[in-house]
């Protein structure tokens, strides 16, 4: 994760640098610099980020947790250290529990990105086929049915779908690692996955603009995170030689 998040710094428009105010928590956090000015001793771990850092990328600072500081002035020797070891286009003190604090973030952020050729016509709501939205609309309930119970160990996967001037037809199958996760979706006589169908296939006909049959089905498949030809086949991967290069044992 740390490896994909330090590659994504060669190809971005803009980066948003956060830290918070622990170090200004510490005892004896203001220390006396050059000529008499308070500054503060921050992280290593920021200063070893501020290394990766790219001067050709604009870059700001965001200070978080600014609600735990009772003396806003504390806060800017703090910001003016961090500006002295990277050139910040902004630096934003926030807390971002707060909403008004949250939305002055993204404006600092439009603020501050570069305007680029749009990638897709203005009419184009999505780059994705009605086949992921049936999929994830069926997970969306799933997780709205069974909160904790299944969340984590359910797949779904659309078995066949095709579409008539008026009609939409989808199979769908709901996969799980134990039984015991089987019968929760299932439910008594079938009311959970009925009720599951029901409210999916209202989601899905919205989007498509047309009635929808929608068939739902519940399989086990026992470990299908931990096999990559299964995960592949399961759309969670591009394709079965990426699973197999992202397990560590590269089983089939």
């Amino acid at each position: 994760m740390n490896a994909a998040a330090q590659d994504s710094l060669r190809h971005a428009d803009l980066i948003v640098f956060v830290s918070d105010v622990s170090c200004l928590l510490r005892p004896a956090a203001m220390q006396k610099g050059q000529r008499a000015k308070p500054t503060v001793a921050i992280d290593p771990a920021d200063v070893a980020l501020l290394g990766l850092l790219r001067a050709d990328i604009p870059t700001i600072l965001l200070i978080n947790k600014v609600d735990l500081v009772g003396n806003k002035h504390r806060l800017l020797p703090l910001m003016e250290t961090f500006s002295q070891r990277f050139g910040f286009v902004a630096a934003v003190p926030v807390s971002c529990q707060s909403k008004e604090d949250v939305e002055r973030v993204l404006a600092t952020i439009i603020e501050h990105l570069p305007e680029g050729k749009a990638k897709y016509a203005q009419d184009d709501i999505t780059d994705r086929p009605v086949r992921y939205f049936i999929a994830e609309y069926v997970r969306e309930q799933v997780l709205l049915a069974t909160r904790r119970e299944v969340p984590h160990a359910v797949a779904v996967t659309v078995d066949n779908c095709h579409e008539e001037e008026k009609m939409l037809h989808a199979a769908v199958t709901l996969h799980v690692e134990k039984d015991g996760q089987r019968r929760i979706l299932v439910g008594r006589g079938g009311q959970m996955v009925r009720d599951i169908g029901t409210k999916a296939r209202a989601r899905i006909s919205k989007l498509v603009g047309k009635k929808v049959h929608l068939e739902l089905f519940v399989k086990t498949n026992a470990a299908w995170k931990s096999v990559p030809r299964q995960l592949a086949e399961l759309g969670f991967v591009d394709s079965l030689a990426e699973a197999t290069s992202a397990s560590p044992k590269g089983s089939l």
